[in-house]
This record gives structure tokens, sequence and C-alpha cells, in this order.
């Protein structure tokens, strides 16, 4: 047990300390703006879960560049310190369901009522690390930086133009509605909603495996 924390250590050590400066931010600029709306210290349970709330998406963007770009770091770490790729992958992974569940905690404590949301969108991020690192951080290892730009380029594009896709399908757009609905109001939806996260997360972790296993040694090393 002793060598796997070890390893993880010196697996994802640059990568916590940068989840560590993205907190710190979220927490900082929490304070900024509840102190520019002049209403800070009157409802200290509002201000918290604002707080949880900020903290988890600087949290979540920045990760969503993070992982890929250190991925290629991380693996090179892992195999030349004598770790085969199951065991890099599966450290790897551990630590970034950890991570997801270290952010969520806070937010369970103080947004009571909402547990089901917050393991929903728990869930829901760890599985789109999976996919990104599957599909974009395996082949930033294979193919160099030019995967990491375009990756970078394509999300900046997906950010202002899948909002528009969406309401051009009125189909898509309701089922969007719904799953959105499901979380933020569970009841009926609950099942369906959890179904497609599971299958989401089960899915992005298959992809990121196999897709991690067949980079070469050259480019792995």
């Amino acid at each position: 047990m002793e060598k796997l924390i070890q390893k993880a250590i010196s697996l994802k050590k640059a990568e916590e300390i940068a989840n560590l400066l993205y907190i710190l931010f979220g927490v900082v600029l929490s304070i900024i703006i509840w102190l520019i709306t002049g209403d800070f210290g009157k409802e200290p349970l509002l201000f918290a879960k604002a707080m949880c709330g900020i903290v988890a998406v600087t949290y979540f963007f920045g990760n969503v560049f993070l992982k890929v770009m250190l991925l290629p770091e991380e693996v090179m770490r892992g195999i030349s310190f004598g770790g085969t790729r199951r065991e890099v992958f599966a450290i790897s992974r551990i630590v970034d369901l950890i991570e997801v569940i270290v952010v969520a905690l806070p937010a369970l404590f103080i947004c009571k009522g909402n547990e089901n949301m917050i393991f929903e969108l728990g869930a829901l991020c760890f599985g789109f690390f999976m996919w990104t690192e599957g599909l974009v951080g395996n082949n930033v290892i294979r193919y160099g930086k030019i995967a990491y730009w375009i990756y970078y380029v394509a999300v900046i594009t997906a950010i202002g133009a899948l909002p528009r896709i969406v309401r051009v399908f009125p189909g898509l757009e309701i089922c969007v509605r719904k799953f959105t609905d499901g979380i933020i109001n569970p009841g009926t939806n609950c099942l369906y909603v959890w179904c497609i996260i599971s299958i989401f997360v089960i899915v992005g972790i298959v992809v990121n495996w196999l897709t991690f296993r067949k980079i070469p040694v050259k480019n792995a090393v």
C-alpha cells in the first residue's frame, strides 16, 4: 500500500499542486465576488454554497486542459519508474476519482437536499475526464502537441456552438432538457439519468484503457 501511495504521489504531484491552486483561486474569487456584491456575512450558507459551485467550476475547467497536457509526462514517469501500463492506468484513474470526491465533499455537507445532484455531477465530471484522456490525452502521447491544439480549438468552438446546435434539432433539445431536469429535479427521471451517466462513465473508462494500451512503447517512454 505504501508503495502504491508513493507511486501515486510521483505520478500526480504536478497535477495536484495545480489543483490546489485552482481550488485556492475559486475560494479567493468567491470572496471577491461576495465582497463586491456587498452581502458578505449576511447569508453565510448562501456564500458557502456559491463558493462550492465556483470551486467546482474552476476545478473542472482547469482540468479539462490540465489532465490532457500533463498526461504524457505522467505516463512517461510511471513507466520509467518500472510501473506496468496497467499499474499506471489504474493508479492514475483512482487518483482522478479521489480528486472529484474531495472537491464534491464540502458540497455534500453544505448543500443539504441536493446530494443526488452532486453525485450525478461528480460522476459526469469523472466520466468526462475519462473520455478526454482516452480520446485526446493518449493521442497527445502518440502524436504530440498537435493533438492538444486540435482539442483546445474544438473545446473553445464547442462552448459557443453546442447551444446553437441543440436548438437546431428539437428532438435533441428535448433529450437534453429531460436529462438536465432529471439532474436538477430528481424524481421520476432519476433512474433514467443514472443509467445514462453510468453508461457514459463505464464506456469512457473502457475507451481510455483501450487507447492507452495501444500507445507504442517508444511513445509511452
